[in-house]
């Protein structure tokens, strides 16, 4: 059973409230919805490193990751390095 504090975190006003700030982030920076939330994961988790891990933990498309990630790298806000040992990453 969710505590009272993750029912909040997880509830719809939570989400509302997350999606609000986020689009005054992006109109600010000039950035989509997906380019602000994936800048704010990246700067809140240091473990998220990977688009697929982006994905699995905010339920988003890989493929809006990947357009948001590649807009980002143009930009010069965010640097793509490949994995040595796995070429998918």
């Amino acid at each position: 059973m969710l505590s009272p504090l993750e029912t909040a975190l997880t509830g719809q006003p939570f989400r509302r409230l997350y999606c609000r700030m986020l689009d005054e982030l992006a109109q600010e920076w000039s950035l989509s919805r997906t380019e602000a939330e994936v800048m704010f994961l990246l700067s809140c988790d240091k473990t998220l490193d990977t688009a697929r891990d982006i994905c699995e933990t905010q339920l988003l498309k890989k493929s809006a990751v990947s357009r948001a990630a590649e807009g980002l790298v143009r930009r010069g806000w965010l640097e793509a390095l490949p994995d040595p040992r796995d070429r998918r990453i």
